[in-house]
């Protein structure tokens, strides 16, 4: 399916600083990492990335693991994301365990002699709600309107930022509702080459210093047409929301 039928062209003068950036998390960073990496590689971004992020683990297992720790104080890190498990981050119950992990990670972090940047990932809500936990996210909107708000949260009370990863997807949704299941394999939870896409933009254009998101050039698997189109929604939320 295509999004667009006429390809609009940029022009850009900008620079880009390199900078040492972490990424902690679980399943979804672990999903994304492929795609982000060889993006910031085709951009010549110049950045050094490592992640830790194990498949189903969270922040709480983190804070509380030697080796990350061990990662977090010999990196020189200039920038750290961080993203807490999908279902957790915005359980109406169990997100207070995110909360509270986010508020131990901040005063670790303002310890340090060089401070990084921090970041909050918003995960993108799984395509139909969670089905083996339909009380608290019975459908797509609730879950991911509740997860938007747990991770705002988080970085607000910890002065940090957010990654608008979950904000894209659903501005994608509703201007294109059609195409919005192809953000997704068939599971409706795991990011598809199309998902990672725009995810991956989305933590380009928000965290990489002087690198405007409609700047990219490379697509990846993607269909060129699509891939514009997917930039110039992420640009819209990024401008709207940071």
């Amino acid at each position: 399916m295509k999004l667009i039928k006429i390809l609009p062209f940029f022009f850009f003068l900008f620079s880009l600083s390199a900078e040492n950036i972490l990424f902690i998390g679980g399943s979804y960073t672990e999903e994304i990492k492929s795609t982000l990496t060889q993006l910031l590689q085709k951009e010549n971004t110049g950045t050094r990335v490592q992640f830790i992020s194990p498949a189903g683990k969270d922040l709480k297992f983190h804070i509380n693991n030697v080796n990350t720790m061990k990662v977090i104080n010999n990196g020189d890190w200039d920038k750290i994301v961080l993203q807490e498990d999908i279902a957790l981050s915005g359980h109406p119950e169990k997100s207070k365990e995110f909360h509270k992990t986010a508020a131990e990670f901040n005063k670790y972090f303002r310890s340090m002699k060089k401070i990084p940047k921090i970041y909050y990932m918003i995960p993108p809500a799984y395509s139909k709600g969670d089905k083996s936990d339909e009380k608290a996210f019975p459908d797509y909107t609730t879950m991911q309107d509740l997860i938007t708000e747990s991770c705002k949260k988080a970085a607000t009370d910890n002065k940090a930022s957010f990654i608008p990863i979950g904000l894209s997807f659903q501005a994608l949704l509703k201007k294109y509702p059609d195409f919005f299941p192809n953000l997704y394999k068939e599971d409706g939870k795991t990011p598809s080459e199309v998902g990672s896409y725009m995810a991956a933009c989305a933590v380009y254009g928000t965290i990489i210093s002087g690198a405007p998101v409609v700047s990219i050039k490379w697509f990846g698997e993607v269909d060129p047409e699509n891939a514009i189109e997917i930039r110039l929604i992420v640009k819209k939320v990024i401008d709207q929301h940071l």
